[in-house]
């Protein structure tokens, strides 16, 4: 079933695009129709349409040809609670009295804007047709403001929105030995061997490796401390060429070592170490010699590569034009946080949010970007603190972690409430590929933190939270 109808200027049928929101109404056509009844502007400059729910909280906006844009559900993210009532041979919908919410009504479009009058309104009618009166018995009517600029521009400029991943696929994990160490928060894959990141408070060794072909879990090595070759904060590892890379976002440095000295578990196990010079919330390697941060709040770029011998920075990348309501850019880095993840061939960049379920993508040969929204498209909710953001009742958690190969892009994605249970937690896996189009939800039948998955794509590596083992699933 399709959202718009599209006509010509002498009136006649042009084309449908663009299907509901799939929420499992029943009736499937009539239930759909009904719950989401909507109101409509066009800006009649470029054609750009504006469709606001009237059961639902929930505005979506569509260019000129009918193909969505942005899809906003918020702020209380509920849909549309309808029931068929059969009538002789025909069918009518009912309201359900306490739950059938009305909500958008009289929208007008003032300049750039466009206002709605908000009803936050329970039906305490038992059955509603066109034409009859409307019973409340709670109303709060408010004026909701929203720019006519989709909020997807905020990241960037050239950003795609969609509603549904083309496969979805539920993965059957299988356990592969229990991590009596502490929390693998995030794991690498090196040949046959996992590299361990161990997130457990008050641990000696950060670091483990397990041998996938003979079942032994090394020494740990790493230690605690403020001394040479010691780290506080470990935050992110990762492989590029010959090499493994730990940042320590404590004493702001980089450890380097040869990663056949780890995986063959030649001792004694040393690290070089390499001060960073600003300070980033998370690093990636593009080779060797160089890594690109994100989250420093000394440029209105996104994205930097930096020199690691001289810690200079090289280049940057995602420039920053404009922050939604003139907010201070370090307030928009706090609130618009990111992970990073480079391509193997470091040509490529992802940045998947932590707050909004959207990603970026950036080509470092063509400095070109795109942003990729959906499939829920909701924005960062957060209340402003100075220049920084603090969580909200409201704020969700999108990615939690990630992994990427030459072919796609994996990340474990949560999508529950900060204060709710489990909240950082991966319990599905977004698949994208490096053009950004959405290739397929996993679904998981564990909750997992740490990450990896094989080089042929066919095997899935993680760390179930609950039961304190790696596991695997095949996933292709």
């Amino acid at each position: 079933m399709k959202t718009n109808s599209i006509y010509k200027m002498n009136g006649s049928f042009f084309k449908t695009v663009e299907d509901f929101p799939d929420c499992q109404l029943n009736p499937a056509a009539i239930g759909t129709i009904e719950g989401f009844l909507c109101n409509m502007l066009v800006n009649p400059d470029d054609g750009k349409i504006c469709l606001s729910y009237k059961r639902t909280d929930l505005i979506e906006f569509y260019d000129s040809n009918g193909t969505l844009i942005k899809r906003m559900h918020g702020p209380d993210h509920f849909l549309p609670v309808i029931v068929e009532d059969k009538r002789g041979n025909g069918v009518g919908i009912h309201s359900i009295e306490g739950q059938t919410r009305d909500t958008y009504f009289g929208p007008v479009a003032v300049d750039n804007m466009i206002l709605h009058l908000w009803m936050s309104v329970f039906r305490a009618m038992k059955k509603f047709y066109p034409g009859l009166d409307q019973i409340v018995v709670f109303v709060i009517i408010c004026l909701i403001t929203i720019g006519c600029e989709p909020a997807n521009s905020i990241l960037n400029k050239n950003s795609r929105y969609f509603s549904k991943f083309p496969e979805e696929e539920t993965v059957v994990f299988k356990d592969v030995c229990e991590y009596k160490e502490g929390i693998a928060g995030t794991l690498i894959l090196i040949d046959s061997t996992l590299v361990i990141l161990n997130e457990q408070p008050g641990i000696k060794n950060f670091l483990n490796c397990y041998s996938l072909k003979n079942g032994i879990l090394s020494n740990g090595y790493l230690s605690e401390g403020r001394g040479p070759g010691e780290a506080i904060g470990p935050m992110m590892i990762g492989a590029s060429g010959d090499i493994l890379w730990v940042q320590d976002v404590v004493l702001n440095k980089v450890f380097i070592i040869d990663k056949n000295k780890v995986i063959n578990q030649i001792t004694p196990v040393s690290f070089i170490e390499y001060p960073i010079a600003d300070r980033y919330y998370m690093i990636g390697f593009k080779d060797s010699l160089h890594y690109f941060g994100v989250g420093s709040a000394n440029s209105e770029y996104k994205i930097q590569e930096i020199d690691l011998i001289t810690g200079k920075v090289i280049n940057e990348y995602g420039k920053i034009e404009k922050t939604p309501g003139d907010i201070s850019l370090q307030l928009f880095k706090s609130a618009y946080q990111s992970f990073i993840f480079t391509k193997p061939t470091g040509d490529k960049i992802v940045l998947p949010y932590r707050f909004l379920d959207a990603i970026e993508i950036y080509n470092i040969k063509t400095k070109s970007s795109v942003a990729i929204h959906g499939p829920e498209g909701y924005d960062v909710a957060y209340s402003p603190m100075g220049n920084q953001m603090t969580k909200t009742e409201k704020t969700r958690i999108a990615f939690v972690h990630g992994t990427v190969t030459n072919e796609y892009i994996y990340l474990s994605y949560s999508g529950r409430k900060r204060y709710s249970s489990d909240y950082y937690y991966g319990s599905s896996i977004y698949v994208y590929d490096w053009d950004g189009n959405p290739v397929r939800k996993l679904i998981l039948n564990r909750y997992i933190q740490g990450l990896v998955v094989s080089e042929d794509n066919k095997t899935l590596y993680a760390f179930d939270v609950k039961t304190g083992f790696l596991i695997q699933a095949k996933i292709n």
